[in-house]
């Protein structure tokens, strides 16, 4: 082998064990932000503003924390949880919708 050749060949099992030893955190198969949209309007009434970036779990799962525009409804934000990162059907949001009682009862009673 000449010298050229074998730095080729180096070359290549470096890229392969890098590949291998460090694979990223989300690839192109995963949920993108706009499919993250959609199972927000569809399921929440949050008027959608912002969708944070996928953070990896512990389980294999990905969330996603999304801002709201009504904040009277999600003050702290929106927690999507996607059991399966390469299906958006698993996606279902965590937090629950906060409802202000107290709000009702300063209106009028009807006859």
């Amino acid at each position: 082998m000449t010298h050229l050749s074998r730095l080729f060949a180096y070359c290549g099992l470096l890229a392969i064990l890098c590949s291998t030893a460090f694979p990223p955190a989300v690839n192109a198969q995963t949920i993108q932000p706009y499919q993250i949209r959609r199972v927000v309007s569809y399921d929440t009434p949050c008027r959608l503003g912002e969708v944070g970036a996928a953070q990896q779990q512990a389980d294999g799962s990905l969330a996603f924390l999304v801002d709201c525009e009504n904040d009277e409804t999600y003050p702290d934000g929106l927690l999507i949880l996607c059991k399966d990162p390469r299906n958006e059907r698993s996606c279902k949001p965590l937090t629950e919708p906060r409802v202000f009682k107290n709000l009702e009862l300063m209106r009028p009673s009807k006859p």
